[in-house]
């Protein structure tokens, strides 16, 4: 029984990386390609809003406001040749 136990955590245990990184292709596969340190992001309404400082599967932080504030990726297009969320500058202001 032991050795069944053992052997089932360690299976999660090399299993757990795979999952996480698998979910991390998908997510970068559908951000766009300009998404990256060092762009602007600009709100709904046209605003600048900040530099990208880091990118991650699931937000892309920015300087805002002189803080740091995380926008979801999924909010995050191109458009015209920029990097546009779908938020507004209120929105992005709320953001906590």
């Amino acid at each position: 029984m032991r050795l069944f136990v053992a052997s089932a955590v360690a299976l999660l245990a090399i299993s757990a990386p795979v999952a996480a990184i698998a979910q991390d292709a998908a997510a970068a596969a559908t951000a766009p390609a300009r998404l990256k340190n060092g762009v602007t992001l600009y709100s709904a309404d046209g605003k600048r809003l900040g530099k990208v400082n880091r990118v991650a599967a699931d937000v892309v932080t920015i300087i805002f406001d002189s803080r740091f504030v995380r926008v979801p990726t999924n909010s995050v297009s191109e458009a015209e040749g920029k990097l546009v969320t779908s938020l507004d500058y209120a929105a992005v202001r709320k953001i906590k």
